[in-house]
């Protein structure tokens, strides 16, 4: 098992997502993974003198976990529900939309990559860097908010067992055949500096 930090500084426990049988579970613990990233990369915006591991476990986050998490939505539970919704879902659209949120997202990954390597290796940020660092967490929240309350709990009432089968063993082929637990973010360290 992982090792989160909770805002009070005290570690819990992130359960591995291998021992998960729910991919509907697997895309809602990567969305809440995804929030704290969100916390970290603002954070980094901010500050005078960035931390540089924090940096680090962004630009591991941003090139391989984030991109694979498209993929398992945009290959694997996109198509899974679009087939399972009914009408009255109205899911095309909201699908589209979601889908070109990622493109979007992906266009702006060699912005936000540049600028987190700058932190990695002591390079002074730039305006633009500090803009991209702060834009970022806000698309992809309000992306988040929407799959969170509407497309997850709708792929949970309507994917069947088989569905979740596909989907969980999809991700699972992406990583390697296994999937490995979410990384821990430091949330709570990147502040320390800067407290008297």
């Amino acid at each position: 098992m992982g090792r989160m930090i909770n805002p009070d500084g005290k570690a819990r426990a992130v359960s591995e997502l291998d021992r998960a049988t729910c991919p509907i579970d697997c895309l809602r613990d990567f969305h809440h993974h995804q929030r704290e990233c969100c916390t970290l990369m603002e954070a980094l915006a901010k500050d005078q003198v960035p931390d540089r591991a924090a940096a680090l476990e962004l630009l591991d986050n941003h090139r391989l976990d984030l991109q694979l998490h498209y993929a398992d939505e945009d290959d694997g539970l996109f198509p899974l529900l679009l087939r399972r919704a009914h009408p009255e879902d109205e899911i095309p659209s909201l699908l589209e939309r979601l889908s070109a949120d990622h493109r979007l997202a992906e266009q702006m990954f060699p912005i936000v990559l540049a600028a987190l390597d700058r932190i990695v290796r002591s390079e002074p940020s730039t305006p633009e860097d500090r803009e991209a660092l702060a834009t970022n967490p806000r698309l992809l929240r309000s992306h988040m908010i929407l799959e969170n309350a509407v497309i997850l709990p709708l792929a949970q009432k309507r994917l069947t067992s088989k569905d979740k089968i596909i989907l969980l063993a999809g991700m699972r082929a992406r990583r390697g055949g296994a999937m490995a637990p979410l990384r821990p973010v430091r949330t709570t360290q990147v502040h320390r500096k800067d407290t008297p």
